[in-house]
């Protein structure tokens, strides 16, 4: 609204740094989310183009500030053009073309060809992994923490395990805090899980509440919400992850001495407390051993984590989540899309876990390669059932209680390899932020363009 109206009618390198300048600002602004009053870049601007691959592969590169950035000056472009077109009718000819709408356009190009050079035989590149069994219990948010809820949950953890453990994946997936008693800290929990694991003799993967004892005595207990692994020979391992972001009035209460009157949405005692390690945990895939990088309900919105991840060295990335708080509307889909740019960014693959759904295994080039969701199909002998599926393809529900089991591959290009992004970080963010300032700066010092002439009057380059 300020910086647009000086540049109408200069010369066209003054009019793009000023378009440009609003991307990168745009990009910047998105960056700042990530830290402002705690942290909350939901849907940044690239989370809409999740479903077009084609678009995202600069985020390899970039982050996805790079995709919003170019997402807006191709939109900033256009509208220059429009106002060419329809507002500034004394151009005449050629003069009427908008340089920026051109300029746009060419980033657009850059992200497709970027696309087509990554995509091509990239089936010959395709190296199994394994398979991964996915566990959506569709636990009701309001019976969650209820301990009178507490045996039908495990009943329900029981019986999908073991009828997805027929199938024999190497993993078994649970989603966040799916045990109404902590894992870790609760030995007949404990017990529950380690005797479930060996029945099922599949190691899992699980989002449960670890109690440590305080270090000092006198003093109360620590709770964290963490990501656990069970072995069918050794049992809960002793090495956990902790979740790094907490989710502000829901896991803590912030400026507890001004705020302390006030409750956490999940009615557990205390406040939890954040982790600070990000080593990947070690998995069994078959005879492989690979490390996964948890990240805990939305905590994969924050770029940063992922990236520290697999610096760390993650040849995976886990998405474990609760979602219940969404109901059946559209934010399950919402959160995922911000799983979709994180692969992109690491070049990692995905696996992803809800409650209810958002279940899936996303590749390294932010394809959904696999979803799970209950569908109905016609049998061998013709007869309409209902089972779980995970072709992204086929319509149906993500939103239901059962299991899965996917297929998951790698790309053998990436296996070991860092991308551009993960090794240099937020380079882009800051190249945006001096080129925004520049962009302002120049415009501010400026003086308004003149008006333009009447249209029957002399022509203006």
């Amino acid at each position: 609204r300020w910086g647009l109206p000086r540049v109408i009618g200069r010369p066209a390198p003054m009019r793009m740094l000023m378009v440009f300048g609003l991307a990168a600002l745009w990009a910047v602004n998105e960056w700042l989310r990530t830290w402002v009053l705690s942290g909350f870049p939901w849907l940044p601007l690239a989370a809409s183009q999740w479903e077009r691959a084609s678009i995202l592969q600069i985020a390899a590169f970039t982050g996805a500030g790079g995709v919003s950035a170019v997402l807006m000056a191709l939109n900033l472009g256009f509208a220059a053009a429009a106002h060419r077109l329809f507002f500034e009718r004394h151009l005449r000819g050629l003069k009427r073309r908008s340089q920026e709408f051109f300029a746009g356009m060419f980033l657009l190009i850059v992200c497709l060809s970027i696309h087509m050079q990554e995509a091509f035989n990239r089936a010959h590149f395709n190296l199994p992994l394994g398979r991964v069994g996915i566990v959506q219990p569709d636990v009701a948010q309001h019976v969650k923490w209820d301990p009178n809820h507490g045996p039908e949950i495990l009943k329900t953890l029981e019986e999908t395990t073991l009828t997805v453990a027929r199938r024999r994946p190497a993993l078994i997936l649970w989603p966040e805090a799916v045990t109404p008693w902590a894992v870790r800290g609760d030995a007949s929990v404990q017990a529950f899980v380690e005797d479930l694991v060996q029945r099922a003799d599949t190691p899992l993967l699980l989002g449960s509440i670890a109690i440590e004892p305080a270090s000092v005595p006198g003093e109360e207990a620590v709770w964290h919400n963490g990501v656990f692994q069970v072995s069918p020979t050794r049992g809960l391992e002793a090495d956990y992850y902790r979740k790094r972001r907490l989710v502000p009035f829901g896991e803590f209460v912030p400026l507890r001495p001004v705020l302390g009157w006030l409750d956490k949405i999940v009615p557990l005692p205390g406040d939890f407390v954040a982790g600070t390690l990000v080593a990947p945990l070690l998995v069994q895939f078959g005879d492989e051993w690979l490390g996964a990088g948890p990240l805990i309900c939305y905590e994969d919105i924050f770029p940063a984590l992922a990236r520290d991840s697999v610096r760390a060295g993650a040849d995976i990335l886990v998405v474990q989540t609760n979602n219940g708080w969404f109901g059946r509307g559209g934010a399950a889909y919402q959160h995922a899309a911000h799983s979709v740019l994180r692969a992109v960014e690491t070049r990692r693959p995905v696996l992803r876990v809800g409650n209810a759904g958002w279940s899936g295994w996303i590749d390294e080039f932010g394809s959904v390669r696999a979803l799970v969701q209950k569908v109905t199909r016609r049998d061998d002998s013709g007869k309409l059932v209902t089972v779980a599926g995970t072709n992204p393809d086929e319509a149906g529900t993500i939103y239901f209680r059962g299991s899965a089991v996917i297929d998951v591959t790698r790309d053998a290009r990436w296996i070991g390899r860092e991308s551009f992004y993960v090794k240099h970080g937020n380079w882009f963010i800051l190249l945006a932020a001096i080129w925004g300032g520049l962009a302002l700066w120049l415009a501010r010092i400026l003086p308004p363009a003149p008006p333009p002439p009447d249209p029957d009057g002399a022509e203006v380059d």
